[in-house]
């Protein structure tokens, strides 16, 4: 019996080791790695709002308010690690679609989260700009969110992009028609189309994290995703951490990025 007792107990130990070990290892391999070379610019598709909520038996308007400690995670890390540009996916053009006390909410949270943090924004050296067509937004919006780009105009420690009544394709037709409103021309020149985009002045985003468990981009920085290191993650956005993010970036520089030429 002192042997059979032995075997289970090993048996049991074996288990535990198998089961708990490598998640124990993969916390301290992460909490001990170094972000050596981070990206300039990293954009995320924060999807899952809404499942994440029917999850808990919640409506769809409880995982967008729940989806905030996530936002402030991926700023505090990108900071911590010296990311330049961190471009969110918001609300995109496609989103009118959805049913009105949705988007009542992303509005709203929006706003509350525009006036609550405004000064730990501008304390902590945020740029706040914004991607997309701002005039269909509500006016009340428009102009908290324009306080706030203009009092964080000077900052330079992390450049946020918030996309709002955004999409990639939007992005294209509107630098193609800016340019046709400038210009006396019946060309559009390369260089001239990339200074018409809404991220005129910005690196192209290395890095498109999206979470949520869709492997796709969503209209999202269509033209400049082109050489974008992606990540798809299968949990939800209110589920997503520093850990997450610093993971990617671990994985990021690991990478061999060539974009079509040999080294």
């Amino acid at each position: 019996m002192k042997y059979f007792g032995l075997l289970i107990g090993g048996f049991i130990l074996g288990f535990f080791c198998e089961k708990f070990f490598p998640t124990v290892k993969q916390y301290f391999s992460i909490k001990n790695a170094k972000v050596i070379y981070p990206p300039q610019h990293i954009g995320i598709i924060m999807d899952g709002n809404g499942r994440w909520a029917k999850k808990m038996n919640e409506k769809r308007t409880f995982g967008h308010r729940h989806s905030i400690p996530s936002v402030e995670a991926s700023i505090s890390t990108c900071i911590k690690y010296g990311v330049k540009f961190l471009t969110l996916y918001t609300f995109s053009t496609e989103n009118w679609g959805r049913p009105k006390d949705e988007i009542d909410e992303i509005f709203n949270l929006i706003n509350q989260y525009c006036q609550s943090e405004k000064n730990k924004i501008i304390t902590n050296g945020i740029k706040i700009n914004i991607l997309g067509d701002m005039t269909r937004l509500p006016q009340d919006l428009q102009k908290n969110l324009n306080i706030l780009i203009n009092e964080t105009k000077g900052n330079d420690k992390l450049i946020l992009n918030i996309c709002l009544n955004y999409s990639g394709r939007w992005d294209i037709v509107n630098a193609c028609n800016e340019i046709l409103k400038n210009k006396n021309t019946n060309k559009i020149d390369y260089e001239d189309f990339i200074n018409a985009l809404s991220t005129s002045g910005m690196p192209d985003p290395d890095i498109i994290i999206r979470t949520g468990g869709e492997k796709r981009i969503s209209n999202f920085l269509s033209w400049q995703c082109a050489y974008s290191e992606l990540f798809f993650l299968d949990k939800f956005w209110p589920d997503f951490n520093e850990k997450d993010l610093t993971k990617i970036l671990l994985d990021y520089q690991k990478r061999d990025r060539r974009f079509g030429k040999l080294k």
